[in-house]
């Protein structure tokens, strides 16, 4: 093997043994897999997706995820509103009893968990009037401590999350209202506008699908107009029926934002949290498109290096956003795993072969027979227009003395052969067309990754 061959060889073993480093055009991994995936399996596919380009850290990617979904490591919103509204309720008794401090505690408690899991209030709307309730009563109780500002600030950062919502009037002074609307009104000067789709589209169609910010409902899908919020960041929620998006953490401010959120793709996806993988299963049309498209604007990634499962074989490469489809630039083998420590049916990468284009094979012999023979007919054409030209000069054939008619038949014996010898090389490389395309390429080196993951790689 050449020495260049060689130090290439080393440059692919040394891309699977050190960590990708992070950079202005990274990306994340998506494995789509019609069978949910063993641990390994996700690791392996980690690993091969690290390997075609640049994706940074786990923790790198894991942050950039949990920063626009911030409950995606979390699954469903924990069934704790009672608990939160158990605290509010426990923070109305310490205030009437004077227990000021222990009221506040109860409240920063509950509040705490509402902002950070809004999606807890799920549709019941009596809920956001009693948690307004105890926006109001957590005001009063900071003003009677005598830290009145600290207490407007809450509630501005209440108001701001929840623009529409209103205590009872029954609860609360009147003058405790006129600070409500002065704040709100406030809030509502800075605002945006925010546009939310659905996918696939024959959901929001139905008319069954809502957008929720900070966990309350806005309006249904399609939406009738942009939503007006208070500019700053907002935690907004597609729930098409049963089926409910992921969190979505949304900046807005002076210019309008569109977000579109495929519901059906979210719903088939989860995220490891040891290695940031998104593993989408058992995908329908366009979910891996349209996850990779979503993923890469909310998250600030640019594209996805994914691994797809086929019958019997992955198929590794990039996936742009707008791309219907991923550049395929690797694919390897499956395996099934029947052993009693991974369960029947699951697959792993265990051979993958690399090229400057995998789709196609080796055919060295081919393009060297073919070419070879083109280069004969080639030569056999100019030795024929050489002698024809030779004998015009002579002027004509009876002209020409005993010598020259001996080079004229060497030169149409050399073209005759040059054809015969051409033709039959290029009937070759037609052959070796076929036949070098079944083959594997001879000159190949194996190299075994991390976790015995063997590589086959191709010069």
């Amino acid at each position: 093997m050449s020495t260049s061959r060689c130090f290439a060889l080393w440059l692919a073993g040394a891309a699977l043994l050190v960590p990708s480093v992070a950079t202005a055009a990274d990306r994340f991994v998506l494995l789509v897999t019609q069978d949910l995936p063993h641990r390994d399996f996700v690791q392996a596919a980690a690993r091969e997706g690290a390997a075609t380009g640049d994706v940074p850290e786990a923790a790198i990617v894991l942050q950039k995820l949990t920063r626009a979904y911030p409950a995606l490591l979390e699954g469903p919103a924990p069934r704790d509103l009672a608990s939160v509204i158990e605290d509010f309720r426990a923070a109305s008794e310490a205030h009437y009893a004077t227990q000021l401090d222990q009221a506040e505690k109860h409240f920063a408690r509950g509040f705490g968990l509402l902002y950070q899991r809004p999606d807890i209030l799920g549709t019941q709307a009596e809920a956001l009037e009693a948690i307004a309730d105890a926006a109001a009563l957590r005001f009063r109780n900071a003003a009677a401590s005598g830290q009145e500002a600290e207490g407007r600030r809450e509630l501005e950062a209440f108001i701001r999350r929840y623009p529409d919502a209103l205590p009872p009037r029954a609860n609360h002074p009147p003058a405790h209202f006129e600070l409500w609307e002065v704040i709100r009104r406030a809030v509502m000067a800075n605002e945006g506008a925010l546009t939310v789709h659905a996918l696939p589209l024959e959901w929001e169609r139905a008319g069954d699908c809502s957008v929720f910010v900070n966990g309350a409902v806005r309006g249904t899908l399609p939406q009738a107009g942009r939503l007006r919020l208070p500019a700053g960041p907002h935690l907004v929620q597609v729930r098409c029926g049963a089926r409910v998006g992921w969190l979505q953490r949304v900046e807005v401010g002076a210019r309008p934002v569109t977000i579109t959120v495929p519901v059906r793709a979210q719903l088939a996806a989860q995220v490891d949290p040891g290695t940031g993988v998104v593993t989408l299963v058992r995908p329908s049309e366009g979910d891996a498109a349209q996850l990779v498209e979503s993923i890469s604007a909310s998250a600030g990634f640019q594209g996805a290096n994914v691994v797809r499962t086929a019958i019997g074989r992955a198929l590794i490469g990039t996936w742009t956003p707008g791309a219907d489809s991923p550049s395929d630039r690797r694919q390897g083998e499956l395996v099934s795993q029947g052993s009693d420590a991974r369960p029947s049916g699951i697959v792993r990468v265990t051979s993958v072969m690399a090229s400057h284009d995998a789709s196609a094979p080796s055919r060295t012999w081919t393009w060297v027979s073919g070419g070879t023979g083109l280069a004969l007919v080639a030569g056999g054409l100019v030795t024929q227009l050489y002698r024809e030209g030779t004998i015009e000069d002579r002027g004509g054939a009876a002209n020409l003395t005993e010598n020259d008619r001996a080079v004229a038949s060497d030169l149409e014996t050399l073209s005759t052969g040059l054809y015969v010898g051409g033709g039959l090389l290029v009937g070759a490389a037609i052959v070796l067309y076929f036949v070098e395309g079944a083959q594997p390429s001879p000159d190949a080196a194996t190299v075994r990754g991390p976790g015995q993951v063997e590589l086959t790689w191709r010069f």
